[in-house]
């Protein structure tokens, strides 16, 4: 006879055991368990032992036999788990590795500096780690040109009227170009201007774009023709040289035109004298730059929250070089190891010197030295996936980038090393990623590096990103679907799986639909499938993803993995707000204040989109709230509580009848806020 539900032993995960995840156990793994099958065992082979008292020198023997097997004995447990996870690996399924943070660092640049101060791509800043250890690194990603002096004004003008806007309020949003952009609507940015001091040839401006309200909208890729869109508008950079405006260069626009937060790199010319704009209420005369929209509209007029100046984007990453590779014994040189882990895979450039390569003879009479005209030992590899693929001259590579096993071809799938010495050498490889890396605003602030007439460092936003690698619970969870999917998508379940691997979206979860698009719910649409995305969290916020993950997602599964002609629509989830009242007894000796906080914090995780839910996986989407799941969890994982008197959801503001389950729209998912558990005497009614 099962057990009642109400009862500690009908836990969650003994609700959620499945063969996939349930791993046997072959043999009892307590040293009192293995006492006590010893002693079963004593009258058949040692009958004439009668003494067995505690102090007796055999039963000190076996209790001591019993400590030593404990831990062979949990080992020889793991041996399951370890088989099935080498059965995946062979089948290409690998825990995915830790991805790393990134921020917008900002420069300041002392008083004294007569003219731009140069800081390298890589310049190394510090921050303390979140969760405490050690320091994490930030690398910048590009050079940048840091400039003397700061943004003194700005001005959002709309049909000749000058709005001022304060740069020192980062937390006060304001539209650039009015409520209603149109052509010839500009942002006006001014610049502490110094006679003495030089701007050089690049100016970089950060620029926070604050999101729209709400959910982002769906993100479409595929289909046989591509679905029409909005053109972007155009826009362009001038500057007030004087009294008139210079068209400017732009190097780059990582804002895509005001759509998304970036650096904007410009291009200045040789001079570049103060002055001030026609209509403006400025008596002093600055250095003025202009966004100006040239042509088109935007569907949505841009939201900023600031404009920095001398701002570079850089990731918790540390740089090493030239590395001379060490060789795994034992695999014939095939496999060699990097020192530090784990490797951030792209950022991995192995040369390999081919010094047996003598083959080449300079032609006679052709007026070049050997030098000039030999072609050089050493080569770049290249990395690819799967060595299987490739044939005996193709000098390619595979990387584990957790354990920073780099793997060569046999002289049959890829080629083969040559022998030499110290031959192998990886020229650069960043390693880092975690979640230490998800500071907060303002704390990399610590330069690694010294620059002369470099005053400061900071990041006026948080880190973005940043996760811990993939643990091997969740590798082996996700492992059979993999095998499944093999890289191509078939079934809707495959869209979910695979979409877990887009390059730098970091996504957590997926919910695959076909023929379903979010403009039109009600009625099934051939030839679409839409993938409701759940990324990493960071912060206190819902995990809502922003419109680059998902496009990214979707030009991922699109270009690479779907039949042709599907059309791939990637959408953020619907999140509901969800409140959790309940009475529960608490055990008299048990401290209630502690008892009602360990309620509150079990809650919020039990609705967690990304672990929560019975399995631990993340609230089902479109998972109605139960009433009896969430007692159970309740009474499961706090000891202290006797009983749960009451309990109801107010989902949305809606409150839910007593004691009763409340469904949840399809597709969607849920997000925990401001519970309310109180505590009741035996006998008492809440």
């Amino acid at each position: 006879m099962t057990s009642a539900w109400w009862g500690r032993e009908a836990s969650p995960p003994d609700r959620q055991t499945s063969v996939l995840t349930a791993i046997p156990e072959l043999v009892t793994a307590t040293a009192a368990e293995t006492f006590a099958e010893v002693s079963a065992h004593i009258q058949s082979f040692t009958p004439e032992w009668t003494s067995r008292r505690p102090d007796d020198a055999g039963i000190a023997l076996a209790h001591l036999f019993s400590e030593e097997m404990e831990p062979v004995l949990q080992r020889l447990n793991q041996l399951p788990e370890k088989s099935f996870m080498e059965f995946l690996r062979a089948g290409g399924v690998q825990p995915f590795v830790a991805t790393p943070a990134r921020a917008m660092l900002q420069f300041t640049v002392s008083d004294k500096a007569t003219e731009p101060v140069s800081v390298p791509q890589g310049f190394q800043v510090q921050a303390a780690a979140v969760g405490g250890g050690d320091p994490v690194i930030f690398e910048t990603d590009n050079n940048l040109s840091a400039v003397p002096g700061e943004v003194q004004e700005i001005y959002a003008v709309a049909k000749g009227l000058f709005r001022a806007i304060d740069p020192a309020k980062d937390d006060v949003p304001f539209q650039p170009f009015g409520e209603k952009p149109r052509p010839g609507f500009a942002l006006f940015v001014g610049l502490t201007a110094d006679p003495d001091t030089s701007m050089g040839s690049q100016l970089s401006l950060g620029i926070q774009v604050q999101g729209p309200p709400g959910q982002p909208p769906p993100a479409a890729s595929g289909g046989v023709a591509p679905l029409p869109g909005p053109l972007a508008p155009l826009l362009q950079w001038d500057l007030l040289d004087g009294s008139s405006y210079q068209l400017l260069e732009v190097i780059s626009d990582e804002t895509d035109g005001l759509l998304q937060s970036g650096v904007v790199t410009l291009r200045l010319p040789q001079s570049w004298s103060p002055g001030i704009p026609q209509g403006a209420p400025d008596t002093t005369p600055l250095r003025w730059l202009r966004l100006e929209i040239a042509a088109g509209a935007y569907a949505q007029a841009p939201v900023l929250l600031f404009v920095k100046l001398n701002m570079v984007q850089a990731t918790a990453a540390r740089s090493i070089y030239n590395e001379v590779l060490t060789a795994l014994p034992n695999t014939g040189g095939s496999v060699w190891l990097l020192s530090q882990t784990p490797v951030l895979t792209k950022s991995l450039i192995i040369s390999v010197d081919d010094t047996a390569d003598i083959s080449f003879t300079p032609s006679a009479g052709s007026g070049a030295s050997a030098a000039d005209t030999a072609p050089s030992s050493i080569r770049d590899w290249r990395l690819v996936d799967d060595l299987s693929i490739f044939g005996p001259d193709d000098e390619v590579y595979i990387l584990d980038s957790a354990s920073g096993e780099v793997s060569f071809g046999d002289g049959v799938h890829g080629k083969a090393v040559p022998q030499g010495f110290r031959n192998i050498v990886a020229r650069k490889y960043q390693v880092g990623g975690g979640s230490s890396g998800a500071v907060d605003a303002e704390k990399i602030n610590g330069p690694v590096n010294s620059v002369p007439f470099l005053s400061g460092v900071t990041n006026p936003l948080p880190a973005s990103g940043g996760t811990n690698a993939e643990t091997q619970k969740q590798a082996r969870l996700r492992g059979p679907k993999e095998l499944r999917a093999r890289g191509r998508t078939v079934a809707i379940a495959d869209y979910e799986v695979l979409a877990l691997h887009t390059e730098g979206a970091q996504i957590k979860r997926a919910h695959a639909l076909g023929s379903f698009h979010p403009a039109f719910p009600g009625s099934p649409i051939p030839g679409v499938v839409c993938v409701f995305v759940v990324p990493a969290k960071r912060g206190i916020g819902r995990p809502i993803a922003t419109e680059q993950t998902l496009g990214a997602v979707s030009d991922y599964l699109s270009k690479n993995l779907s039949p042709g002609g599907v059309v791939i629509i990637a959408a953020a989830p619907l999140f509901h707000r969800v409140r959790i009242q309940t009475s529960v007894v608490i055990d008299p000796a048990a401290n209630a204040g502690v008892v009602i906080r360990g309620i509150l914090d079990l809650l919020d995780g039990y609705l967690d989109p990304i672990s929560g839910g019975d399995d631990g996986q993340g609230w089902p989407f479109g998972g109605a709230l139960s009433y009896i799941a969430t007692v159970r969890t309740i009474l499961a994982n706090i000891p202290a509580v006797r009983a749960v008197d009451r309990l109801n959801f107010v989902v949305d503001g809606v409150r839910g009848a007593i004691c009763e389950d409340f469904p949840i729209s399809p597709n969607s998912l849920v997000w925990p806020i401001g519970h309310e558990v109180k505590a009741i005497g035996a006998g008492e009614v809440a």
